[in-house]
Order: structure tokens, then sequence, then C-alpha cells
């Protein structure tokens, strides 16, 4: 009876065994861009370094606009970013950038600082969470005179169309101490070290961006972003400024390259080109309202390490 009982418990066991594998591999996360969540597997930590370029002149059509004087000079802009990612749970990620170093503006300096978290509350096809982002401006730069923070809520939406695609939605209603609130570009990673620009004075705006990802192969992913932002109360740091000064269509792409793992990517390289405010149909004060002329272009490395 003994021998019988411990055979029975054996295949018990087994079988519990064999039903918890799938669980386990729910953990790992998918090499494929478009197949992974707004947050990752419980204990993932990922590090991240990004170096980007920006070129901030206003192309101008008769420049008359007291409110945008000093608005960007041509001047291209060198920052580093440092920072990381950790996942506490399946559905809750926290992220911080200790520091964004700008190299030439006009000296290096320390420019920014950034923290926040996501948690996702639905999950599937349709994923959609909450995330908050608060960052300090701590210099003054090319498109800003003032020191100050910016508290960002955001919406994050996935929509996955199988393997092949996913669109993100992300909108988010900025406040921002430090003038007019500019977005970075695309994930809600240290990439949106979004500096105010403007004259300080605080502002608030939305902000709704939305990307296209494209799965060309498992490694390799082709993302396209476009959407709008808006600031509400512009003339609170650019006088003279009106709504339709700073309502803007932005329009950015990317190409990101994944090393795979046993466990999902394990480094993964992001080339980037953004054009902030490309279209500003409403723009006034002889501002063309095709603003070609104000990019940013760069480069992100993102590592990956299961904990």
């Amino acid at each position: 009876m003994r021998i019988r009982s411990w055979l029975v418990l054996s295949a018990v066991s087994l079988t519990l065994a064999g039903r918890a594998s799938p669980a386990l591999a729910q953990e790992k996360l998918p090499v494929a861009y478009v197949d992974r969540g707004i947050t990752n597997p419980a204990g993932t930590l990922t590090p991240e370094v990004q170096f980007d370029i920006s070129h901030s002149e206003i192309v101008t059509a008769g420049f008359g606009g007291a409110g945008f004087v000093g608005f960007g000079d041509g001047t291209a802009v060198g920052v580093m970013s440092v920072g990381a990612a950790y996942a506490i749970t399946d559905d809750l990620g926290v992220r911080v950038a200790p520091f964004a170093l700008r190299f030439n503006d006009p000296d290096a300096q320390l420019a920014a600082a950034e923290i926040g978290f996501t948690y996702r509350f639905l999950r599937g096809s349709f994923e959609m969470g909450v995330g908050v982002d608060w960052v300090y401006q701590t210099t003054t730069n090319d498109m800003a005179v003032g020191v100050g923070q910016e508290i960002v809520p955001s919406l994050p939406m996935h929509i996955h169309f199988g393997h092949a695609a996913r669109l993100d939605i992300t909108p988010a209603l900025p406040i921002s101490t430090a003038g007019i609130y500019e977005p970075g570009f695309h994930d809600g990673t240290i990439a949106g070290h979004a500096f105010g620009g403007g004259n300080g004075g605080t502002t608030a705006g939305l902000d709704v961006p939305l990307n296209l990802a494209v799965q060309i192969v498992e490694q390799l992913h082709f993302d396209i972003g476009t959407g709008f932002n808006m600031t509400f109360n512009p003339v609170a740091s650019a006088p003279g400024s009106t709504f339709g000064d700073f309502f803007a269509l932005p329009f950015g792409f990317d190409l990101g390259i994944a090393v795979p793992g046993p466990r999902g990517p394990i480094f993964e390289m992001t080339p980037f080109f953004l054009w902030p405010a490309l279209l500003v149909p409403g723009v006034q004060n002889g501002i063309d309202g095709v603003q070609s002329a104000f990019w940013e272009t760069g480069i992100n490395f993102r590592g990956y390490i299961y904990m």
C-alpha cells in the first residue's frame, strides 16, 4: 500500500508540474516586439542608454512673433540619457533616468532627471494601463529659459494584430512648470525626457502619440509614429502666442533590432528619427506651418536582465 500511495502521489506531482509549465512559459518575454505587452514579466530589469541630436531651427516666413524670440537658433544639441526600468510584477513596472546630459548647450551640463511607473489593468489583444512620469529640468537650454518640472499622467494602450503588427496609443495630459511641453520619442521610457520650452510658466496640454509597429522578422521591427499634441494655454510661457501656434502633428520612425536569448531578448538597438512638430497648421506670427528643420535623431540601446 505504501508503495502504491507513493506512486499515486508521484503521478499527481508530475501532473501538476506539467500543468504549471505553461504558466512558466508565459513569463518569457517575446523576442518579437509586436508581441510584447505594456509591461514586462516580473523580475525583468532593462538598463538603457540613449544618444540623440536635436536640431531646433524654426522655419519662418518673415519672422515677426515676439513670443518666439530665442525659440530655436538652428544649433544642434547632443544629449545622452541613462536609466533603467524594472518589472515588479507582470503588470507593474517602474523606471528611472537619473540624468540626461546635454553636451554643447553651450557646454556639457546635466539637463533633466525622470522617474515613473506603469500599471497594466487589461490584458489580451487589447491592453490598457495607466502611467505617471515626473521630469525635473535642471538647466536652461536652447529651447527653454527656466528650470521646472513636468508631471505627465498617461493611459497607454496596445492593440495587437496577431503576430504581424501592433498599434500603440498613449494619451497623456502633461502639466509643465518649465514652459511648453515638448514630447519625447516613442515608448514611454527614458526617450521621453521632454524638455520644457518658452519662457517658463505653468502650462497644460494634451499629447496623443500613435505608433504602428510592423514585425519584419522575429528580431527586426519597423515603427512609424504620428499623432498630435497641443498646449491649452501657451501664452503663459510664450507671450503673444495662440493655441494654434502650439498645436502640432509629429512624424517619426525607428528600426528595432533584437538579440534573442533563452528567456527573451537580451539586447536591443533602436535608431530613430523624429520631427516633433512637422505640421503646425494653425501657427501664426510669421512661422511656417511645416517645420522640417526642427528634428531629432539618435539611437537607443537597451539590455534585458531576467532576475
